[in-house]
């Protein structure tokens, strides 16, 4: 998920980094078994050892993970550390675990597959009586101003310079959330504190919110921001809030269609809903924006559904009633797929591929690189 520059941002988030620090030097005692889901460069992992843990399993599915051997190698405890590149639903660990440890959120922690990894993890690796790091997070909503964003929402797609009628774009682009760092004078009303995610228990991947706020000062709205508030261990977590500063969470700003132009005393009814569809979340958001006397101003009705460029094509291979075939390229993969017996080396396998195949790969190497490819999403 993150290259090199990614995994920087992360350890440079000071906040983050000394909360997860002290949260490990609070709950880790000597002799404990630690799973670090997500270890990226390996840091909590190395983290876990100093507060005392006998042995982590660092587990990463991305090729970060050599970067991370490599730092626990240069810290001299190679030995006790087991690294595992995996989906953590893939692996199955030798002994349960007394600490679980994982940073699987994007923007918000709702986000990919991060709530069924951790319900995964928490069912299979942590022991009875174990802990989880982070322990919960609590989600905060609240209405924001953002110029740039309703200039980037309807600008390019109502006053462009070439004579074109390009205002469907701006349906599409006004269905989307965006990634923002909002000052603190940006937003515009009392934040509301929403639904907690307890990691300890949570089952469900699905999510829904229904907020009230009162707007405070006259200014134009353009649209919902969202952040995270977390809770690590005892008294100890960090909040994602415009006010805390910039982080590498930074907030989730819901774009309206249209600025909205406020006033004191407004209420802004928010229903936000996130639903987990094929690892990735589908999110709806219904504002409804009531002027003093309760006399309805506005109403939007919003989804990343309607953010979403599908094609009728697109749409098509996804009934139920179309009879799928088949192109050369599925041809060569099922052909790689079924070499695989347990006997034959990658290399055998490439020469089969390459001579059943012989138009389709320049040389031998070509042919190795596709089986590679194949082979590395079911290995």
């Amino acid at each position: 998920m993150y290259d090199i520059d990614g995994a920087a941002d992360m350890v440079n988030d000071r906040v983050r980094m000394q909360a997860y620090e002290a949260a490990l030097a609070a709950v880790v005692k000597p002799g404990d078994v630690v799973v670090d889901i997500g270890t990226g460069t390996g840091v909590l992992a190395m983290m876990a050892l100093r507060c005392g843990a006998r042995r982590v399993y660092a587990i990463e599915p991305d090729a970060v993970i050599q970067l991370a051997r490599e730092i626990v190698a240069a810290n001299g405890r190679s030995q006790d550390v087991e690294f595992l590149q995996a989906a953590s639903k893939e692996v199955t660990l030798p002994e349960p675990a007394d600490v679980l440890v994982s940073d699987l959120r994007g923007v918000l922690p709702v986000f990919h597959d991060h709530l069924a990894t951790v319900i995964d993890a928490r069912r299979r690796f942590l022991k009875p009586g174990g802990t989880q790091i982070p322990r919960a997070d609590r989600l905060c909503l609240a209405v924001a101003e953002s110029r740039q964003q309703n200039e980037f929402t309807a600008k390019p797609w109502q006053e462009n310079p070439y004579g074109l009628d390009l205002r469907a774009g701006q349906v599409a682009a006004a269905n989307r959330w965006v990634r923002v760092d909002l000052r603190p004078e940006q937003v515009l009303v009392e934040p509301v504190t929403g639904p907690t995610l307890d990691y300890t228990r949570v089952e469900s991947l699905d999510f829904s919110w229904d907020a009230r706020m009162q707007v405070m000062r006259a200014e134009s709205g353009h649209g919902l921001c969202a952040w995270f508030e977390t809770d690590l261990a005892d008294g100890i977590g960090y909040t994602t809030a415009p006010k805390a500063g910039a982080s590498v969470y930074g907030q989730a700003f819901f774009r309206w269609p249209r600025a909205v132009s406020l006033a004191p005393g407004d209420t802004v009814h928010a229903q936000v809903e996130a639903r987990h569809v094929d690892g990735q979340y589908v999110w709806a958001w219904r504002t409804e924006i009531a002027g003093r006397g309760g006399e309805r101003r506005e109403l939007f009705a919003q989804s990343t559904f309607f953010g979403m460029t599908l094609s009728t094509e697109s749409l098509r291979r996804g009934a139920a009633t179309r009879v799928p075939v088949l192109a050369s390229r599925g041809e060569v993969d099922r052909c790689i797929l079924d070499c695989v017996d347990g006997r034959r080396t990658s290399g055998e396998i490439a020469r089969q591929v390459h001579g059943r195949f012989p138009g389709r790969f320049a040389s031998l190497e070509e042919a190795l690189r596709r089986v590679t490819s194949v082979l590395a999403q079911y290995e």
